[in-house]
């Protein structure tokens, strides 16, 4: 039974991937790619590339609004990126659980 747990522990382990978001690339107020399914176990890297942006979690109903109900959601705060930057930014979050 140890033995069991321990192997689906670390085949969960092997089977996370991180995706990287592109924030700002070629000086664009968008997010690359725009969308993505990530699962339980996934780390989600954004990559600030140019001007200043944040990655702020927010309701379908309200979505200018950062989430505060039922529980807080993710907040980078804003990444300022300099016009001559050689080293940028990053903000990540390991997905817990398949909910949106």
């Amino acid at each position: 039974m140890r033995f069991f747990a321990v192997a689906a522990a670390l085949v969960s382990m092997v089977a996370a991937e991180t995706i990287t978001v592109m924030v700002g690339q070629n000086g664009t107020l968008a997010y690359s790619p725009e969308s993505i399914t990530a699962n339980a176990g996934d780390v989600v890297n954004f990559q600030f590339l140019s001007k200043n942006h944040t990655v702020t979690q927010s309701s379908f109903a309200n979505p200018c609004a950062p989430l505060t109900t039922p529980t807080v959601g993710i907040d980078s705060g804003f990444q300022f990126v300099p016009t001559n930057a050689t080293s940028f930014p990053q903000y990540s979050i390991t997905i817990q659980n398949g909910q949106s």
